[in-house]
């Protein structure tokens, strides 16, 4: 034997739904679900943005501010490495040295002469 509160237990436990029905609790529970995601993404995005204004009103220490520089330098070295690598780069770079060269062979020419006239006058 079933008590009656057994049965009417059971009957409302199996209910049993049309596809209509279960697509729309199916959505329901999806548009919930995603109304949960939105505001958990809503408050970590907040709670990020409070870190970083809070990160900015801290002063960095010693340790910090030599890694930040550490970071720095070996990021601009590493631009400037794959600045080299571009053949326009290349070019120039040959340029500045050729002129370079010019320029010291100038100097000497002119110290050559220099000497050459010194030896003429004594």
């Amino acid at each position: 034997m079933i008590s009656n509160q057994e049965l009417d237990r059971m009957k409302n436990a199996t209910v049993i739904k049309s596809k209509d029905e279960q697509a729309r609790e199916k959505k329901l529970l999806e548009e919930q679900k995603d109304q949960q995601m939105a505001a958990a993404k809503a408050r970590k995005k907040k709670m990020l943005e409070m870190d970083r204004e809070r990160q900015k009103k801290i002063q960095p220490t010693d340790y910090q501010k030599n890694q930040a520089h550490k970071n720095e330098t070996l990021l601009t070295k590493a631009k400037d490495q794959l600045d080299e690598e571009h053949d326009d780069v290349k070019e120039m770079n040959n340029m500045m040295l050729y002129s370079k060269v010019v320029t010291i062979r100038d100097k000497q020419l002119l110290e050559s002469k220099r000497l050459e006239q010194e030896y003429l006058e004594e």
